[in-house]
């Protein structure tokens, strides 16, 4: 599939939305929840583009997932077991390290120093729905009454905590993928638009008067699915947001650049790292008084690390080659 430009910019707004949710947090800044949607994007961009192609070999696909999401995770998940042993006095049971190297993290924990890994174990979920997605949305004449159906089961999925997963997190790559793959005409987009900009418009006002008490009087059992609420309003933001985006720089003539083609080889390294210096042990925000320094030697070191990441990953990866073409 051509690559489109829109996509590569859109997904480097939502690290860099990320990384400051992160950052914010650090700082207990309330501005935190507010970018705390970089995630639901990513996995709404997945979904669109995987709705937007066919996927004819999913043994293939798989083996692709798994070198290319996995590989790093348990390369990274190995040296911080390290790290945090030796220098924070942290250990681990076997299980919990082994749940960690095979992307369970979002189940069973994260290890301290990368709790942001929680999201690959939800990207290895979606990507595990992507035949069924492609069965029930793309080659079927209800595909609309069947992509409702997985939202509602998505939904129940976080209700009644199965494997503890937030499955209203899966409703974004879902949806993206019925977007991809549904959406072919302008008219359907502008109305999926309004769609969600009506959802939203209901939702959020909810969700905020639940989080910040505004209203007295709420039935304790709305207050008890607050979790729920909030989890609907950041899927239907991500939503939103991606179709914003996506709107607005269709009417931009962006070139390709370098930039984004750093971005889109690196992004997800620098996304894996990037909380290492930001919360916990080794966390650089304090590192100097000065607050903008700080930030700057945080932006360096997670892309430093992220493309250390990278070319370890490939180094491994052309050695394992090397060896299986000798035997």
């Amino acid at each position: 599939m051509e690559k489109n430009i829109n996509i590569s910019v859109i997904r480097l707004i939502s690290l860099l939305m990320i990384i400051t949710c992160h950052i914010f947090q650090g700082l207990d800044n309330e501005l935190a929840f507010w970018f705390n949607l970089g995630v639901q994007i990513f996995f709404f961009i997945s979904g669109y583009l995987y709705g937007n192609k066919e996927v004819k070999d999913f043994k293939k696909f798989f083996k692709n997932k798994i070198i290319k999401i996995l590989m790093p995770l348990s390369v990274l998940v190995l040296i911080m077991v390290i790290v945090e042993y030796f220098c924070f006095n942290h250990s681990y049971s076997k299980k919990f390290i082994l749940a960690n190297l095979l992307g369970f993290g979002g189940v069973y924990g994260t290890l301290d120093l990368l709790g942001n890994t929680w999201f690959v174990s939800y990207i290895l979920i979606c990507y595990l729905l992507t035949p069924v997605l492609q069965k029930l949305i793309k080659n079927n004449v209800n595909a609309t009454k069947n992509f409702l159906i997985l939202i509602v089961l998505s939904i129940l999925f976080m209700e009644f905590d199965v494997m503890y997963i937030n499955g209203i997190w899966l409703c974004n790559y879902i949806i993206g993928y019925y977007y991809g793959s549904n959406i072919k005409t302008k008219k359907k987009k502008r109305d999926f638009r309004y769609i969600i900009l009506a959802l939203i418009t209901i939702v959020l006002p909810f969700s905020l008067c639940l989080k910040y008490d505004l209203i007295n009087g709420i039935p304790n059992i709305i207050r008890s699915h607050r979790l729920l609420i909030c989890s609907m309003e950041h899927t239907l933001l991500g939503c939103l947001l991606f179709l914003m985006f996506n709107f607005v720089l269709g009417k931009i003539n962006i070139k390709d650049n370098y930039i984004l083609r750093f971005s889109d080889k690196y992004s997800y390294y620098i996304y894996l790292v990037h909380q290492i210096f930001i919360l916990n042990d080794m966390s650089l925000l304090n590192l100097t008084d000065y607050f903008m320094i700080n930030i700057i030697i945080i932006f360096i070191m997670a892309i430093l690390c992220g493309v250390i990441l990278y070319w370890l990953c490939f180094l491994i990866l052309k050695l394992s080659k090397t060896i299986l073409v000798k035997n």
